[in-house]
């Protein structure tokens, strides 16, 4: 426990003056005045409600509201701008449709998410869970890409794909067929890829805006160094405890990590982090007799994770807390010469927490300790104490 406090404090601590992902950028305001410097990078995935920005790198953060602009752009990773435009107001809800097939459609003054530029833009609104998608060429207004699902007879569901005219009017070019309008879906992948094609087609400069991870996956090996002990108690008897100190031993295994890419829970991830390990030690009984133990377990943490983010997406540090379980895998047991054989065979649960570091999302490395576990529990008249003081694990992703 005082380990995990300290862990906390010293994250704390770090994190008064990490960059946490600022990336240069700027902002434009509603008096057209374009201001640069940072702005936090938090994957946005739709409009924010507001924007942290620095003016440099050692000033204060400021948090400048979205009503305040009318648009930003962070490092060419991501762009927002604010523009009238023919916004459809119903719903492709299977619970919220209407019953014909027009849009209903109403100019309103509102953020689009750029991502695509070129000869041919591409935008998307993602206001209210409601997902629409515009296009402009050249210098032309913007124009809405309509897709509507409504109610015919007998509640059935029909389309209006009214955008794949759209498309094959304002984005035709010799290397696009029917076929790839007909197949494009309304989505972003689908017309991402449409309107490259078009730009590509036209021999037009573009630039392709990330795409946002909705969720996040990663699986790697981990390989560590444990620094072990084993102390063995007699309540009745002090002559027949025994401790086999600290030793350093090897565990491998994996781990797969999971996080939600979203604003609130994007730092957070849990993990679950399955591991082998052997012990093996001998001791002097308090009277005088050797005895040796052997433990081979495999430890299955699973955990909750916090990153801190540095001004470079190349480093980041990490703090873990964890509830492990330790299962004896194969013989084991605790042999005494004159006196007894203890076989091992039950599960035990521990605690744990560690802090680490990631080098681009690859490599990294972790110290951790956890709280100690009885493997004697159910014998009468002994205590034993089997912890892992530290441990070095060292991780590389694969995926």
């Amino acid at each position: 426990m005082k380990f995990l406090i300290t862990t906390l404090l010293f994250f704390s601590f770090i994190n008064l003056f990490a960059q946490n992902n600022f990336f240069e950028g700027y902002y434009i305001d509603n008096r057209n005045e374009k201001i640069k410097g940072y702005i936090l990078n938090e994957n946005f995935i739709k409009l924010p409600d507001y924007i942290e920005f620095k003016k440099n790198e050692k000033s204060v953060v400021e948090k400048i509201s979205t009503k305040k602009i009318k648009a930003f752009e962070i490092d060419k990773k991501i762009k927002f701008i604010k523009k009238n435009v023919s916004l459809q107001q119903s719903s492709n809800k299977t619970n919220e449709l209407t019953n014909y097939r027009n849009p209903d459609l109403k100019t309103e003054n509102v953020f689009l998410k750029v991502l695509v530029e070129g000869k041919a833009n591409l935008y998307m609104n993602n206001d209210q869970d409601k997902i629409k998608f515009f296009l402009q060429v050249d210098e032309d207004s913007i124009i809405p890409l309509i897709y509507k699902r409504y109610y015919i007879k007998n509640n059935q569901i029909a389309e209006n794909n009214q955008y794949k005219q759209d498309l094959m009017f304002r984005v035709s070019c010799e290397s696009l067929s029917d076929k790839d309008f007909n197949l494009t879906n309304y989505n972003q992948k689908g017309l991402s890829k449409l309107v490259q094609k078009y730009n590509t087609c036209k021999n037009a400069n573009q630039f392709i805006y990330e795409k946002p991870k909705y969720f996040s996956f990663n699986l790697g090996l981990r390989l560590g160094i444990l620094n072990q002990k084993f102390e063995i108690t007699n309540t009745v008897r002090d002559e027949f405890s025994s401790d086999f100190g600290s030793s350093l031993n090897y565990r491998f295994g994996f781990e797969l990590e999971f996080s939600i890419q979203s604003l609130k829970f994007k730092r957070w991830s849990i993990y679950i982090d399955p591991s082998f390990s052997t012990y093996q030690s001998s001791a002097m009984v308090n009277n005088g007799d050797p005895r040796e133990i052997t433990l081979n377990t495999l430890q299955v943490p699973f955990g909750i994770r916090y990153y801190i983010n540095t001004s470079s997406s190349n480093h980041k540090f990490f703090v873990n807390a964890f509830l492990a379980t330790n299962t004896p895998i194969g013989e084991n047991d605790i042999r005494n010469v004159n006196l007894m054989r203890v076989k091992i065979n039950s599960p035990h649960s521990y605690l744990g927490a560690g802090i680490g570091y990631r080098f681009k999302e690859r490599l990294s490395i972790e110290i951790r300790t956890d709280t100690s576990q009885d493997f004697l529990d159910e014998l009468f008249g002994y205590n034993s104490k089997f912890q892992s003081n530290f441990a070095f694990v060292f991780g590389y992703n694969f995926l």
